[in-house]
């Protein structure tokens, strides 16, 4: 029986640690389970040079021949409610269950919001996924001023 590992986390620490387990030899099923539709990209650049309109769109990790040439299943635009440990599975929003019999977090973390009124005032604002980049980048949402 072959082993499989489920990455879930499809930023930088997530491809990465995707690509030492074909570098190491491991030789059983690779599944990297991303929220974003995006192929993983480069996150810092996406708050300095996509918004500052010096890139056209983010920079991806890997290329995408990267996946398959690594036998790596990709699996963007999956959001997991649930880890079921018992069972070892991911539940997901949407579709059947991801089965694993190790499972890597490789979650990353997310910008802490602007609460207080003299923050929003200022124009702070954080820059989140992809998706939030280009809708401010598009005029969608108020652009941020950064201080």
């Amino acid at each position: 029986m072959t082993s499989r590992v489920v990455v879930l986390g499809a930023g930088h620490a997530g491809v990465e640690a995707a690509a030492s387990l074909r570098k190491a030899g491991f030789d059983g099923a690779v599944t990297l389970v991303g929220e974003e539709d995006a192929l993983p990209y480069q996150r810092p650049p996406l708050s300095k040079d996509y918004l500052a309109g010096t890139q056209d769109s983010p920079l991806p990790l890997r290329g995408e021949g990267f996946y398959a040439g690594q036998d790596v299943e990709l699996r963007t635009g999956e959001r997991v409610t649930a880890i079921d440990r018992t069972a070892r599975r991911l539940i997901l929003r949407d579709g059947p269950p991801i089965g694993y019999d190790h499972l890597i977090l490789a979650l990353g973390a997310r910008p802490a919001p602007c609460r207080s009124s003299t923050q929003a005032s200022t124009g702070c604002a954080t820059c989140g996924p992809y998706t939030t980049a280009t809708n401010y980048a598009a005029g969608w949402l108020p652009a941020p001023r950064w201080s």
